[in-house]
């Protein structure tokens, strides 16, 4: 479902919906290349409590340093720096509000 809003959304846009993987297996689910930068986005279907930030998207960040990185998920709503990344947690539905 997630999969599907996002290419909707990159569909007519000038941007494009990439996934990433490094060699020691670390992954992000999506990244969305805006043209302007990278957007990493980690799903996670649970009920996250307080905002985590995984291993992966710590390499992501380590190595890209996005403005921003999303973390979809089904009802946390919070936001936290991290190394001067915006890591936005969000709930699904709040894709169907946000650009790129």
């Amino acid at each position: 479902m997630i999969y599907q809003l996002l290419a909707e959304k990159t569909q007519n846009a000038s941007a494009s919906l990439h996934y990433w993987r490094t060699q020691n297996q670390a992954e992000v689910d999506f990244v969305i290349d805006t043209g302007h930068g990278l957007l990493p986005i980690e799903v996670k279907s649970g009920f996250l409590k307080s905002p985590q930030i995984e291993r992966s998207m710590h390499s992501f960040i380590d190595q890209y340093q996005p403005k921003e990185a999303w973390v979809v998920n089904r009802t946390l709503s919070e936001s936290v720096k991290m190394k001067g990344t915006t890591v936005r947690f969000m709930p699904w539905f709040k894709l169907l509000e946000n650009n790129f």
